[in-house]
């Protein structure tokens, strides 16, 4: 006697659930039907590195944080200190970092502005 059998296959697409299928994808986050919320930073773009604790010197915002006062940058990791930032002879702008407001007899450049 001959028994003859047949088999096929056919290959079946899963989600990343492992679900055959399934229309799950890995978001940027490397999560399984996510929302890319998990690694985005305060800036909403995820893996920019950036994070939504603002270094702890400020609260994330709609789209930036909002640093304390005396703290600057986009995580708010630079610190705005007269004595380095003004060369000890003024008042740093916290905001930025970047100007500052001399003391009485003291200049800057346009330059350093």
């Amino acid at each position: 006697t001959s028994h003859m059998s047949h088999f096929s296959a056919i290959q079946v697409v899963t989600g990343c659930d492992g679900v055959p299928l399934s229309t799950k994808v890995n978001d940027h986050c490397a999560v399984c039907g996510g929302d890319n919320f998990t690694c985005s930073g305060c800036d909403g773009i995820p893996n920019t590195g950036r994070d939504k604790l603002c270094s702890g010197r400020g609260t994330c915002g709609s789209s930036m944080c909002s640093c304390r006062v005396q703290w600057f940058g986009l995580q708010c990791e630079h610190f705005c200190a007269d004595e380095t930032i003004c060369s000890g002879h003024g008042i740093c702008n916290g905001a930025t970092g970047r100007n500052c407001t001399c003391a009485k007899g003291w200049f800057t450049s346009p330059a350093n502005l």
